[in-house]
């Protein structure tokens, strides 16, 4: 090699290594379902934390609700730029349509079919709209909004009272659930940062967690990172600002394609069903017909997917994954080890008087494989006293269910109907 040519390389390896680096992109959504007062203390941390990044950083201002972008924020890398106020000055057109969209920042009147939860976002539209926008170096996007979803075009989706999605959502595209997934690289690059807000949000803490576990895993399935789940802002600005890595943690993706909504138990409930005492007691005829407090769960042994299905009276909703509320009860998961629990048992409890005559229960072995068919064990609770049966299913494999009880439905090899007084001994 020539010596020309030897100081032409040097000089460019030395170029590339003082030359300024790129300069870093920050996405900030937040949603206009706060108070004005909340609004303005988010606003104020954002503008802060704004005029506080490196030369060459940009801050985009998005309306977490709309996807309408609100303004953009440049800092420029000329020296001038150094001092906040001349950032400020700027972008100050930016920080006036920035003010103007928190003075009309409104908190929910829990009247009409919008969102009643307050910071509410479309927390999966937002996230396709930062991938599908973002640079090829990514982004860092923080986002200032409630964890539940709750969106006027998807209620059956609602994650209000105590309710989150199951894995299966996240195994399908978005025509078939509004957590589906379409393209599974869309946020290579980008770290989540969520100020969720107010922690009562959370009914449970059972609930805080596998929401959390929830969007921690919609993110990774699209190849982010859900870095910080906070409510505390001072924290989120530090994780942001020092680019912690987000901790470690052992969730798993189900592969079901099961499209249910959870619903946990929001009850303070001194033991579950399932580790209750079993009782000896007679239920009595007057009883058998108007039963109070009925309470149907079953537990089953084998790494498969089970679902429990009940009807009150034949003209009464069937209750299930699918159907997780009526007049006449709620259907919800029982996570009687920890919150940490993937999987939940499932309990169907009545408010009203239930005819245990009239009452209908099949199981359905709906995924997974059993050799010798599953073993289970279905519990009934009724005015305080609980009893439970082991049943059978001798299918092997799951197979996918059918809705029990109509007209010409017979039980198969992998949906068993059982017989509520068989179980408390009648």
């Amino acid at each position: 090699m020539d010596i020309k040519k030897a100081v032409t390389l040097m000089s460019l390896a030395f170029g590339l290594l003082t030359a300024p680096a790129m300069g870093k992109d920050f996405a900030v959504a937040i949603s206009p379902k706060y108070s004005e007062n909340i609004a303005k203390k988010i606003a104020t941390q954002v503008t802060e934390f704004s005029l506080s990044l490196a030369a060459g950083d940009s801050v985009w201002l998005i309306n977490a609700q709309d996807m309408q972008t609100i303004t953009h924020i440049n800092i420029p890398k000329e020296r001038r730029y150094r001092s906040k106020k001349a950032r400020f000055n700027l972008n100050k057109k930016g920080f006036m349509a920035f003010s103007a969209f928190v003075k009309t920042s409104k908190k929910p009147s829990g009247q009409g079919t919008d969102s009643q939860v307050e910071g509410a976002i479309l927390m999966p539209d937002l996230l396709r709209h930062v991938g599908a926008n973002k640079g090829k170096d990514g982004v860092e996007l923080l986002v200032f909004g409630s964890s539940i979803y709750d969106a006027a075009k998807d209620k059956d989706y609602s994650m209000t009272n105590a309710r989150f999605p199951g894995d299966g959502h996240l195994n399908v595209k978005r025509n078939k659930s509004p957590f589906g997934i379409d393209q599974a690289g869309l946020l290579s690059g980008v770290r989540v940062h969520q100020h969720y807000g107010d922690e009562r949000q959370f009914t449970t803490t059972q609930h805080k967690y596998y929401l959390d576990r929830f969007w921690k895993l919609m993110v990774e399935k699209q190849g982010g990172q859900l870095v910080s789940f906070t409510n505390d802002m001072t924290t989120l600005f530090q994780r942001v600002k020092n680019n912690v890595a987000p901790a470690p943690h052992g969730h798993e993706l189900q592969t079901s394609d099961k499209l249910e909504i959870i619903r946990l138990t929001r009850e303070a409930q001194k033991k579950s069903i399932y580790d209750r005492t079993m009782s000896t007691v007679k239920v009595s005829a007057q009883q058998v017909r108007q039963a109070q407090g009925v309470t149907i769960g079953i537990s089953w042994q084998c790494e498969c997917d089970l679902d429990l299905y009940a009807q009150a009276h034949p003209n009464s909703d069937v209750l299930y994954y699918g159907k997780t509320k009526s007049d006449l009860g709620v259907f919800y998961k029982d996570f009687v080890k920890s919150p940490e629990t993937e999987n939940g048992f499932e309990t169907i409890k009545y408010s009203s008087a239930v005819d245990l005559k009239a009452l209908r229960v099949a199981v359905n072995f709906f995924k997974g494989e059993a050799k010798g068919g599953v073993r289970g064990k279905i519990y009934i609770s009724v005015d305080g006293q609980t009893y439970n049966k082991p049943f059978v299913i001798a299918a092997m494999q799951g197979g996918q269910s059918t809705m029990p009880f109509g007209q010409g439905w017979k039980p198969t090899t992998h949906m068993i109907e059982i017989n509520p007084l068989d179980v408390i001994a009648l």
